[in-house]
């Protein structure tokens, strides 16, 4: 859970409230089998989905807009995960908010992710599939620098 994992710690470093307050865990994930060679002898072997949750406790909402929060969110998201696409299921953040009283509320941030696990050959690799040994490696991205529509 890359990303799940890169937003929490992006989150705590923002040092907007105390990192006490806050709380990241994964639920409701799913695997979905993909067998896709990535050219590079790996292979894209499943895509993992789930929606990662973000709980603030006692957001201090009359010191600090929550709206601050949110932005860096979208801002991470339009960054770090640029390829999110309705279609493929990946929703837009959902927020709830639970106002405590005239100062503090409870904030929780669930987004749904979708991320590719690849194996890579390893005669050390501690998988073994279609004959010879593999270990987990997050598969390469390489985007096109240049091309043409013919």
């Amino acid at each position: 859970m890359n990303k799940l994992a890169a937003l929490a710690q992006f989150l705590y470093a923002l040092d907007l409230v105390a990192s006490e307050q806050i709380d990241a865990w994964a639920e409701d994930m799913n695997l979905v089998p993909r067998y896709q060679s990535r050219g590079d002898g790996g292979v894209i072997l499943f895509e993992r989905w789930y929606t990662a949750w973000f709980a603030f406790e006692r957001w201090p909402h009359q010191d600090i807009d929550p709206d601050l929060l949110f932005a860096q969110v979208l801002a991470w998201l339009f960054t770090n995960d640029p390829e999110r696409d309705r279609d493929r299921g990946e929703t837009d953040p959902e927020i709830d908010v639970d106002i405590l009283d005239n100062n503090l509320a409870d904030l929780t941030i669930t987004i749904r992710f979708r991320e590719e696990v690849g194996i890579v050959p390893d005669e050390a690799g501690t998988i073994e599939y279609q004959g010879q040994r593999w270990r987990v490696e997050a598969p390469a991205v390489w985007p096109a620098e240049a091309g043409e529509i013919a």
